[in-house]
C-alpha cells in the first residue's frame, strides 16, 4: 500500500538567513504535496493540487526571490511546469523586457 506522505528531511538554516526567514512558507510548500502515489490531490487538504495554501506559500517564496522548484520533488515539477510550456519571461526593475 502506498503511503499517503512523502519522505522529509530536516535542515537547520540560520534564521536570519533568506530561506530562514521563509520557513513559515517552506513548511506549507512542503506539507501540502500530493503523496507520492500520485491522485492529483493535497495530502493536508484533500484537494486538488496545487492547493490554494501551496500556491499562496509559493507565491510568497518566489517574492523573496527563493525559486520553490528546489523545495518541490522532481515528479511534480511537469505538473507545475509542462514541457514545452515557456514560462513567462522575468520583469526588469525598470519594467518588462
Amino acid at each position: 500500500m502506498p503511503t499517503d506522505w512523502r519522505a522529509v528531511t530536516g535542515l537547520a538554516v540560520p534564521a536570519d538567513s533568506p530561506l530562514g526567514r521563509g520557513g513559515r512558507h517552506v513548511e506549507t510548500v512542503t506539507g501540502h504535496l500530493p503523496p507520492p502515489a500520485g491522485r492529483g490531490l493535497c495530502a493536508l487538504c484533500r484537494t486538488p493540487w496545487p492547493c490554494g495554501p501551496w500556491d499562496r506559500a509559493a507565491r510568497a517564496l518566489e517574492e523573496e526571490h527563493l525559486p520553490v522548484g528546489y523545495l518541490l520533488p522532481l515528479d511534480l515539477h511537469a505538473v507545475l511546469w509542462p514541457p514545452g510550456v515557456a514560462p513567462a519571461a522575468p520583469e526588469r526593475p525598470d519594467g518588462p523586457a
